[in-house]
């Protein structure tokens, strides 16, 4: 469910992908990376309030998900919450600088693989699931 989650929101078919995400998290509540996927699609919606409840969910269930900490950190700015300490999530001294260097450079070159070639093979993923 979580792949079919990823599919459906990279073509940008986003409610059918948060309902696949929340089926991936009901079959395991512990999958922090389900987790992690629907706040993404949450916060691109602009749901930030909720993509925050989730991060907080997510970051209970891997407290070691760097990614998932500095991501709250955005959406807690974006909410002006002052009730949050917003750079104690950018700061979670979880990984070393280096570690978290090396996750954001092959995120952002996996991002850069043609979109076209990417979208055919979800397509075909979602027609075969």
């Amino acid at each position: 469910m979580n792949n079919k989650g990823e599919a459906l929101s990279r073509l940008n078919r986003d409610d059918e992908a948060i309902k696949a995400f929340d089926k991936a998290i009901k079959i395991n509540p512990q999958y922090s990376l389900a987790w992690s996927n629907k706040v993404e699609t949450l916060k691109y919606l602009n749901k930030f309030s909720e993509a925050n409840q989730t991060y907080n969910e997510a970051i209970a269930i891997n407290p070691q998900h760097s990614m998932a900490w500095y991501n709250r950190g955005f959406v807690l700015d974006t909410l002006k919450d002052s009730s949050v300490d917003i750079f104690a999530s950018y700061r979670s001294p979880i990984k070393t600088p280096s570690e978290n260097i090396n996750q954001v450079s092959s995120t952002v070159t996996g991002a850069t693989s043609s979109v076209s070639y990417s979208q055919r093979q979800d397509k075909l993923f979602l027609r075969n699931y």
